[in-house]
């Protein structure tokens, strides 16, 4: 062995329950066209041939219709034509820092997740369960969540702007009752 030669230092153990910081990047763009045409006709024709009245003499009676019959006509139609657009882009970019809850065999690492960011009055959490090779990953280096072919990422919002992409008032209640 040379006196100059600088032996590789080892590789860091990592154990379960070590903690490890991974990088988030989500991105979702979503776009939706709908059309929607509706057309109903309702025709109600009726007569009124018998009926009961109370006589004080004979108690109840077929009722007789000097007028004539009451009947009732009824048409009722009802068009709806609309249209929608839906468009919507979120993007975060974050630091989650995950435990490790297994050391597999194969030197792979099972890291799980959680954080909660709030940004004036906008909160997300983020759950993250997931995979990773061991060689990718270091106390000191951060790990991608996007390397990770079993990661299972939740990213929920909740705030003034979630609660305006949320059908709200008579859109609700058209939503859940107009189709009938």
């Amino acid at each position: 062995m040379s006196p100059f030669a600088v032996t590789k230092p080892e590789a860091e153990k990592i154990k379960v329950n070590d903690l490890i910081t991974i990088i988030v990047r989500e991105s979702k763009t979503v776009t939706s066209d709908s059309k929607l045409e509706s057309k109903k006709d309702w025709k109600l024709d009726s007569a009124l041939t018998k009926w009961i009245c109370f006589n004080a003499s004979q108690g109840i009676v077929p009722a007789t219709f000097p007028d004539g019959t009451p009947a009732m006509a009824l048409n009722w139609n009802n068009d709806y034509k609309g249209d929608g657009t839906y468009d919507r882009k979120d993007e975060l970019t974050t630091r989650v820092t995950a435990r490790v809850i297994d050391v597999k065999p194969n030197g792979n690492l099972v890291l799980e997740a959680k954080d909660e960011i709030r940004i004036d009055e906008e909160g997300y959490t983020i759950s993250l369960v997931g995979e990773c090779r061991g060689l990718d990953v270091t106390r000191r280096t951060p790990c991608s969540a996007r390397r990770s072919p079993t990661a299972s990422s939740t990213c929920s919002t909740r705030g003034p702007c979630a609660m305006r992409r949320a059908a709200g008032g008579c859109n609700a209640h058209w939503t859940c009752y107009g189709r009938f």
